[in-house]
């Protein structure tokens, strides 16, 4: 029931969050059709008597809504949904996660011998692995370069794109961490097994080489109370594959408090704080995985405890925001 005595219908919550992230004449002519028509869908199968079809509706009409914001925040190609301070954020993103990207994979790339298809191969296997590190430092310098600049009538339109394309950023990584990176590091290890020792024979996938899937079928054939650092050490990995997409977004906050805190927003300051920030939390979670596969941590707390410290730095650093620039 709503607070007007009214029985609430699929689509109210969704209602409210279109209210606040979308513009108004977005809201208007792309957001709120997608409801109505959820909600009309909706009712017609409640009245037939058809709960299956209902629910059924009720989870398409919401994928359709997200996928609605999600296009919304991603696409430039109407000013009233990204302005140029969005637009500015998305480029910018784009052009940091490409030099990341380039960087780390052509690291990967030095292996000993002459560069021929087989190298060539390999680094392309390690793609996935490169691109899950380097979407959030991509989106962490986007935000933070791309907001700096804000002007008080663009704000809340770059806010806006900045969080509506880290979620399109975090359903990428939560594909690629959760089914693409096991197989290509599966593929590599197995690549350079072949390569050094000439043996086709096939190796046996460890952690990093299993699916969210698999992940958890091994979880259900281990007892934790026989072998507890097992136990942990698959819970980390698995907790691993949900934490990193997740610090596309934590990190995008970062980035925006970051890009408006007085001090903080400088050119100078970010050479020096930015690679401390990305090196903090790479430690944080290097060190806590390491601490939840010896058992000697709660794999939940090591694995999702960099976001958590990312979030409250986030907030701090919201209160030392600076008064909204004005455009001329």
């Amino acid at each position: 029931m709503t607070r007007d005595g009214r029985r609430a219908l699929p689509g109210d919550l969704l209602r409210r969050i279109a209210r606040r992230v979308c513009s108004a004449d977005a809201y208007d002519r792309i957001a709120l059709p997608v409801i109505a028509d959820l909600q009309h869908e909706w009712r017609a199968a409640v009245e037939k008597g058809r709960p299956l079809a209902a629910a059924w509706i009720r989870l398409r009409g919401s994928i359709a809504f997200w996928q609605t914001v999600t296009l919304l925040g991603a696409s430039s190609m109407r000013r009233d949904v990204v302005s140029r301070d969005g637009a500015r954020f998305i480029g910018r993103s784009l052009v940091a996660f490409v030099i990341f990207t380039v960087m780390l994979a052509g690291w990967g790339l030095e292996i000993p011998g002459p560069l021929d298809r087989t190298k060539l191969w390999i680094g392309l296997l390690l793609l996935p692995s490169v691109i899950g590190v380097t979407l959030p430092m991509g989106l962490l310098l986007g935000a933070w370069l791309g907001g700096r600049h804000a002007y008080m009538a663009d704000q809340r339109s770059a806010r806006r794109a900045a969080v509506t394309v880290s979620l399109a950023a975090a359903l990428l990584a939560f594909g690629l961490f959760g089914w693409v990176l096991p197989r290509a590091n599966q593929a590599v290890r197995q690549e350079i097994f072949t390569r050094v020792t000439g043996s086709d024979r096939p190796l046996a996938p460890g952690d990093r080489e299993m699916t969210l899937a698999e992940l958890q079928r091994g979880l259900q054939t281990i007892d934790p109370n026989l072998d507890r650092t097992r136990s942990e050490a698959l819970k980390a990995e698995w907790h691993k594959r949900l934490a990193l997409p997740a610090a596309c977004m934590v990190l995008t906050l970062l980035g925006l408090a970051c890009a408006d805190a007085r001090g903080v927003r400088t050119i100078p300051v970010m050479a020096v704080l930015y690679p401390a920030i990305v090196v903090t939390y790479h430690l944080l979670l290097r060190t806590g995985e390491q601490l939840a596969d010896g058992g000697r941590l709660t794999a939940w707390l090591a694995i999702w405890t960099p976001n958590v410290v990312a979030l409250v730095a986030a907030s701090l650093l919201s209160r030392l925001r600076r008064p909204p620039a004005i455009a001329p």
